[in-house]
């Protein structure tokens, strides 16, 4: 054969490297972000994923490579294919379009604007929930890729606004949650896992940090997948524990949530658990099966009753009554809720609000849902009183029955000071929601 001048440099191998980032959008394959190219895209040709060939650029179909020009050169990081194709840079976020709603994108009409110059994290994919892409910057917080109608455009607010140390020292995973809850769940770089109850249309934006029972333990990472009954999404965790001394990675999940029609025999709440139901077995009988919990301090629900906590010897504990459901695991990391420091209305309107003044909370009546027993509370989580609902007209050999409405008065010892706060904090293996805290606040006028 002859020599020929039709030639080219691949765009991507081992000298150029390879793209950074992947999407599917309007019918194409699209690659992004090579160090050779940081800010090029690629496109297939339409329905042939396997076609980059760009032929005259008539065709519409045709597969396609632009680059995205800025003041900065940045790599793009992600791709994510939505109403619009989405990428994210180190300096900022683009989203590229034909223009037009009503038709796809071709050689002749592409698109690219900058929506936000916020800078993405160069390891982290986003995730979408509803109709808002959440990403990751490159320090600890999230941004949510929106919609704004007010200033008719793409706007990008900070998620971690009102809690901007919950994902300190960084993320380095984050999945949505859409059924049965609206949940962002993000893995820091430490290990710890937050979540974030997120449903825009109702404005509610709430951090917490899961503390996930166990010694030792650290999440690798998690991902959200299909229920196997089809009917929710469900959370799978990736741990690393330390199990009678030995470092172990465990894959788990979260159970369904416990519902109102649920036999509280069936409250599942503890960690790394497993579940013996059947024909009732006698007291002094072992439950077997437990070597990945070997050496570790255990929880144990009978029928929906808490017994002594036990030590797992050989892969087992021994139960110290009978029972024919039990659930037996770590226990989960208390539940704890504290309040903002409460503010009372003051008595004239010269005084103003109350903040600042001293004072405290003398007393609060909970109101609660499907609650267990043995409820922590006080003005911090140093000193607390307990409200035990078992009185003795109940039979001493079943639980109390989970309970829904208000608490008696709760009386809150403590002086006056500043900080008028309410702490509770809940152990047991069994719900609570709790869903008001109604409080009784003195204050002094200073």
């Amino acid at each position: 054969n002859g020599p020929t001048d039709r030639w080219a440099w691949g765009a991507w191998d081992t000298v150029n490297k390879y793209p950074a980032a992947v999407a599917f959008y309007e019918d194409r394959l699209w690659f992004g972000g090579t160090e050779a190219e940081p800010q090029t895209v690629w496109a297939s040709q339409t329905n042939d994923y396997d076609d980059f060939r760009i032929t005259p650029a008539d065709l519409d179909d045709t597969g396609l490579q632009f680059t995205f020009l800025s003041d900065r050169l940045n790599q793009i990081r992600w791709m994510v294919g939505d109403d619009l194709l989405f990428a994210g840079t180190d300096g900022g976020e683009f989203s590229v379009d034909s223009g037009n709603a009503a038709q796809a994108i071709t050689p002749l009409n592409i698109r690219v604007l900058r929506r936000s110059s916020y800078g993405s994290s160069t390891t982290v994919q986003p995730t979408s929930l509803a109709s808002s892409l959440v990403f990751a910057r490159k320090n600890a917080d999230l941004r949510e890729m929106t919609f704004s109608f007010d200033t008719d455009s793409y706007v990008a607010p900070d998620l971690t606004q009102f809690s901007n140390l919950i994902l300190r020292p960084g993320v380095k995973q984050i999945d949505a949650q859409p059924d049965p809850f609206s949940n962002i769940w993000a893995v820091k770089t430490n290990g710890e896992v937050a979540v974030l109850t997120f449903a825009r249309t109702e404005d509610v934006i709430a951090w917490s940090d899961i503390v996930i029972g166990g010694t030792s333990v650290s999440t690798d990472s998690l991902a959200v997948i299909p229920h196997p009954d089809g009917d929710e999404d469900q959370v799978w965790f990736c741990n690393s524990r330390s199990i009678n001394g030995v470092t172990k990675r465990y894959i788990e999940y979260l159970e369904k949530p416990f519902e109102e029609d649920d036999l509280i025999t069936s409250a599942f709440f503890v960690d790394s658990g497993l579940t013996y139901s059947g024909a009732a077995v006698t007291a002094i009988t072992a439950i077997t099966g437990l070597w990945h919990l070997e050496g570790e301090t255990v929880v144990i629900l009978a029928d929906g009753a808490r017994l002594p906590d036990q030590v797992v010897a050989d892969g087992q504990v021994t139960l110290t009554t009978a029972a024919s459901e039990v659930h037996v695991g770590l226990q989960m990391g208390s539940a704890k809720l504290r309040t903002l420091p409460w503010n009372s209305t003051a008595s004239t309107i010269s005084a103003g609000t109350s903040q600042g003044w001293l004072g405290r909370v003398s007393s609060v009546i909970l109101r609660v849902d499907m609650a267990g027993n043995a409820i922590e509370y006080g003005s911090d989580f140093t000193t607390m009183d307990t409200w035990e609902r078992r009185t003795p007209a109940m039979l001493m050999d079943s639980p109390p029955p989970l309970y829904v409405g208000d608490s008696p008065i709760l009386e809150i010892p403590g002086g006056f000071e500043q900080t008028r706060q309410v702490a509770i904090r809940y152990d047991e293996p069994l719900p609570l929601s709790v869903l008001a805290i109604i409080a009784k606040v003195e204050t002094e006028t200073p």
